[in-house]
């Protein structure tokens, strides 16, 4: 069942929404079974989805199918990452999670990337409930890499805070990014809290809502939601297809963005800079980019431009970033121009140029992932500097598939590339050849992962063939996953 506007709107500010499937109890209670079963071995990891397959149908479920489609839109994938989690004797750190081991330095504001929780057992707040802070999915800060003198909320337990008491079969569907922890166990019964995490994406940008959308709610503004209305009204337009309102400021109003901007408070840095985006003013966020002030203000910088109506500030970008093409930070000027989609096809020929040119895997990274939002039909070019950053981003240290490889920016940027491949589904055929010798032979299971998820879209007989014979000999098992290194 699709989401209402109220839900989907809700969704925007707090960051998550619950949903309760409309399978049997019997159905969870097997499940829980299961997984008890399975973890007498130690945790499974990303092979929990093989291991117990009945859990596809969680997600088949009409109410949670409808819900993550009006989320995400209907080409909406599941990631290779999974993961179950059970509650313990500790509190978890106040967190958002990581790309699979992998740290990032740009977000999403946008719903690109969604987290599902299943629980399939009755979950009280004795038992260990997931908590989260709403509202934090747009916090550029994160709770557990924040300077010392920078100032950090996100790492304190607040009365705003949200325990998930629930009922089995409950699916809590949550912004990627949301700030949130796992809570101890009080309960002294022999009643495990089991929690399986699936992670969802979408495709491609939306044109059209993808809910039961009213279009009498079209311009909803978000007034009633303090300092993040502007990032939530620009998040609802995003969703609708829609370029982002214009708003011009007044005088006043300008210039106490201009004074906010210097703001020790996130939330009011957050607001002035979305508030000049959407209005038009954006040379002030291009120069903090620009500048040699600290990343976090970059980052909140770079946040609003995504959101900045008009074609102007592609240009503007661009002349910038043609200065700035052998400095480190260019990312953020790359990482704005891939927000904005097939709007910056004029950025191509410079991006192309740059992750050619350059040998940080992190820019390369960057490159791959507005080069596939820019031109999603992949021209030769784009395809050859892919195969490049797929084949041959490698650090001159031989990587290993030990847990401490998970941070290396060389293994991060190659399965970056593989998921750029396989959303240019049928378009990355060319170098089919490639992606078949990837999925085989790298040494990093994400690589793999997302290789065999290009093949499957590609629908080629080459890709078939190559899909076929790989599963059969997985079964659908990650075979670099093993208790000792469970993802």
């Amino acid at each position: 069942m699709k989401l209402t506007d109220e839900q989907i709107q809700s969704f925007l500010i707090n960051g998550f929404i619950k949903i309760q499937t409309n399978l049997p109890e019997h159905f969870h209670q097997t499940i829980y079974e299961k997984v008890t079963e399975a973890f007498k071995d130690g945790n499974p990891g990303n092979n929990i989805y093989p291991c117990i397959k009945e859990l596809g149908n969680v997600f088949k479920d009409a109410n949670v199918n409808g819900a993550i489609q009006s989320i995400l839109g209907e080409k909406y994938f599941m990631q290779p990452h999974r993961y179950t989690h059970v509650s313990g004797n500790k509190d978890q750190s106040w967190h958002r999670d990581s790309f699979f081991g992998f740290l990032k330095e740009m977000r999403y504001h946008q719903p690109w990337n969604l987290m599902a929780f299943y629980y399939p057992q009755n979950t009280t707040t004795k038992m260990g409930p997931t908590a989260i802070k709403p509202k934090t999915q747009y916090d550029a800060i994160d709770p557990m890499r924040c300077p010392s003198h920078i100032q950090n909320i996100n790492n304190f337990t607040s009365p705003d805070d949200v325990l998930f008491e629930c009922e089995m079969g409950t699916v809590l569907l949550v912004h990627y990014d949301i700030v949130h922890r796992g809570t101890r166990c009080l309960s002294k019964k022999d009643v495990k809290r089991f929690l399986f995490k699936f992670l969802f994406s979408r495709l491609d940008f939306p044109s059209s809502p993808s809910w039961n959308h009213n279009p009498c709610t079209e311009l909803w503004d978000a007034k009633n939601v303090g300092p993040l209305q502007p990032i939530i009204r620009s998040m609802w337009d995003w969703m609708l297809g829609k370029p982002v309102r214009l708003v011009p400021l007044c005088d006043d109003a300008y210039m106490q963005c201009i004074n906010d901007l210097k703001s020790q408070a996130e939330r009011g840095r957050q607001r002035a800079a979305y508030m000049l985006s959407c209005s038009g003013v954006y040379d002030i966020l291009i120069d903090i980019l620009s500048s040699n002030c600290e990343s976090i203000y970059k980052i909140e910088a770079t946040y609003a431009l995504c959101s900045c109506p008009g074609e102007q500030v592609v240009c503007k970008l661009c002349k910038v970033l043609e200065e700035k093409i052998q400095q480190s930070d260019c990312f953020y000027f790359i990482y704005v121009l891939g927000s904005f989609g097939e709007r910056a096809r004029q950025a191509t020929d410079l991006i192309l140029k740059i992750g050619a040119d350059c040998q940080c895997p992190t820019i390369k990274r960057y490159c791959c992932e507005s080069l596939c939002s820019i031109c999603p039909e992949a021209n030769d070019a784009i395809l050859n500097f892919l195969k490049d950053v797929l084949l041959n981003c490698r650090d001159v240290v031989p990587e290993s598939n030990k847990l401490k490889d998970r941070n290396s920016p060389y293994p991060h940027a190659r399965y970056v590339a593989a998921l750029c491949l396989f959303r240019l589904g049928v378009n990355a055929s060319p170098i089919v050849d490639s992606i078949i010798y990837a999925m085989l032979n790298d040494c990093n299971r994400y690589v793999n992962g997302f290789c065999l998820l290009s093949l499957q879209s590609m629908n080629t007989h080459d890709s078939k063939v190559a899909v076929e014979e790989y599963l059969n000999k997985t079964k659908g098992f990650c075979l670099k996953t093993n208790k000792r290194s469970t993802f």
